[in-house]
């Protein structure tokens, strides 16, 4: 019984990781800045992006010992275990890096400007969508000089710099 009773503490302190959204912002750093990684997921570093660095981490790694929910990718607006100048990508995933870049930066810079999780997602899942379709997104509207050198996004391959 005892056992049971742990992993049920277990499910729910991982729980709090995973659902955590940004109510007082005050109280979202001081949570952050206490918190610790069990394991450090990061696999490979690659180009950083608009000022976040990004990161190529072990996605089952991080399903196994951290967060049974994560999928495809991550920033620290969204957990609390993954830092607040990171973008994180599932390297599983390397071929679809640019979409996911894409999906975690506007709902990371959603959720910074103060929006929850549900509604930054869904902004920034229309915004994948868009890129996935060849269509525009909302950094087309960004002037060329603000942009990242070469490329914004290249769907057919990874532009993170491998």
């Amino acid at each position: 019984m005892t056992s049971e009773i742990q992993v049920t503490n277990d499910l729910k302190e991982q729980e709090k990781v995973r659902i955590f959204e940004v109510k007082s912002h005050q109280k979202f750093l001081q949570q952050k800045a206490a918190y610790s990684l069990p394991v450090d997921p990061r696999v490979k570093k690659a180009k950083p992006f608009r000022g976040f660095n990004v990161f190529y981490v072990d996605g089952n790694l991080i399903r196994q010992q951290i967060d049974i929910d994560f999928v495809m990718g991550g920033n620290g607006y969204r957990y609390l275990y993954c830092p607040l100048d990171e973008i994180w990508i599932d390297s599983v995933f390397k071929k679809e890096a640019d979409y996911i870049m894409l999906h975690e930066y506007v709902e990371l810079n959603h959720m910074k400007n103060g929006m929850n999780y549900p509604e930054a997602h869904d902004l920034a899942s229309i915004q994948e969508t868009m890129l996935r379709r060849g269509g525009s997104t909302i950094l087309d509207a960004v002037p060329q000089p603000l942009r990242s050198p070469g490329k914004l996004f290249a769907p057919a391959s990874v532009s993170l710099g491998e």
